[in-house]
């Protein structure tokens, strides 16, 4: 790709720019390939991905704020697939009809208003005690070992942990939630389409369900505990009152949109503070950088890599013209490092001010459970430069999860040696 030049798409008469996101070399460092793109164009036609690629940060926010680029993907998904296989994922199907992320307005609006008071900023914070304790337990654990695999021992558990923890469930079954969770992450994310991807994906949706059902039930019958899942119920209720059915799709979505976020989020900004041990050295002199160094961690090499849109009617965007029915792929891990946008755009500066990146989206799609991710990144960092006083990897290079949508690693083994 990097050595292609920009060509037309003859027979779509669309502008279009060679790229290939299986080439040796992208997963690990897709950043030169997008820079080429937004070079050429902000906006492009890709015949890889028969849709519109997105890569300058002003065309993204466009695109992401447009009436009219819908997030119902759904119902085209199972128009495409054959009647077998619509038959094998209809369990995962129904559970995905009701997340939020998958619906426009109005039933998006309404989905959101009821749910969106329990993750107002102020809420979030007075959960950071929770959170605190969640990740100092974490710590404990690993006291005594001098190798450790971070995602599996740390940035894996966190977020599953935490939540279980907010919505009042006992930690024991925290792995089984993470199992389900992985197995619809296949599903949703990266696995290519295959029965046993799509059996694993209906049979977790299932098992979810069911295990929500059956813990909002429970709940409903106790005095308030204090947590989140307080709040949830308590926004369920009332004249606009969701299905017992969108309840627990929600309680769902919140578990497995917050597991995979924020545990790539933790693993790539520890792993580019390996890489930049001066950024290292700064926060740990400097832990009050810790909020903007999270933020420029989510601008750098954020988690959740491309979002996809579909064009609900023509129309344009960057002066490009968008026919009904095509998709968009919002690059926000190129538009987040768009030079036009942010100063010295390619330098990871965990002091930068100012730091508007779209790493969680933008408009009225963006991820409701920011604030939660934020600060569950914030004790973890904090913490984790305190309480360690030296990580090194080991093994070489990460291996990258090939995929556009999100941006992780499979691994990252790490040397550490605790402070306390």
């Amino acid at each position: 790709m990097d050595r292609e030049t920009p060509t037309a798409a003859r027979s779509a008469g669309k502008p279009s720019c060679p790229f290939d996101s299986t080439a040796p070399g992208f997963a690990a460092d897709p950043y030169p390939t997008y820079r080429r793109l937004r070079e050429h164009a902000p906006i492009v036609w890709s015949e890889e991905l028969k849709g519109w690629l997105v890569t300058g940060y002003d065309t993204a926010q466009q695109v992401l704020k447009h009436d009219h680029a819908s997030v119902e993907k759904l119902a085209p998904y199972m128009a495409h697939i054959s009647e077998e296989e619509r038959r094998e994922v209809a369990p995962v199907n129904r559970l995905l009809a009701d997340w939020m992320v998958f619906n426009d307005p109005p039933r998006h609006s309404r989905l959101r208003a009821t749910f969106g008071r329990a993750f107002l900023p102020h809420e979030v914070e007075r959960m950071r005690p929770r959170v605190r304790r969640v990740v100092s337990g974490l710590i404990d654990v690993l006291k005594g070992r001098e190798e450790i695999e971070f995602i599996r021992d740390f940035a894996f558990p966190l977020p599953a942990y935490v939540i279980t923890d907010l919505f009042g469930i006992a930690q024991r079954e925290a792995p089984l939630l993470r199992d389900w969770s992985n197995d619809l992450a296949r599903f949703v994310f990266r696995a290519p389409a295959s029965r046993e991807r799509n059996r694993r994906a209906s049979a977790a949706a299932v098992e979810m369900s069911a295990f929500f059902r059956r813990h909002v039930e429970a709940r409903r019958g106790q005095p308030p505990q204090g947590d989140l899942m307080d709040l949830l119920l308590q926004a369920s209720e009332g004249p606009d009152a969701l299905s017992l059915d969108e309840l627990n799709a929600t309680l769902v979505f919140l578990l497995f949109a917050g597991h995979e976020t924020t545990m790539n989020l933790l693993a790539n900004g520890l792993y580019w503070l390996l890489r930049r041990p001066a950024a290292m050295a700064r926060l740990k002199a400097e832990p009050a950088l810790v909020t903007r160094a999270v933020e420029e961690f989510l601008r750098f090499e954020g988690p959740a890599h491309t979002m996809v849109r579909l064009a609900a009617v023509d129309f344009a965007v960057a002066g490009q013209a968008i026919a009904k029915g095509e998709r968009l792929f919002i690059s926000l891990g190129a538009a987040d490092r768009d030079p036009a946008r942010f100063a010295d755009a390619e330098n990871l500066d965990i002091a930068r001010r100012g730091n508007q990146h779209i790493a969680f989206g933008f408009g009225i799609h963006f991820c409701l459970g920011a604030p939660l991710a934020r600060l569950e990144a914030q004790e973890a960092f904090g913490q984790l430069l305190r309480r360690f006083a030296s990580f090194e990897m080991t093994g070489g290079e990460p291996e990258w999860h090939e995929g556009l949508v999100v941006r992780g690693m499979r691994s990252l083994p790490l040397k550490v040696r605790i402070a306390d």
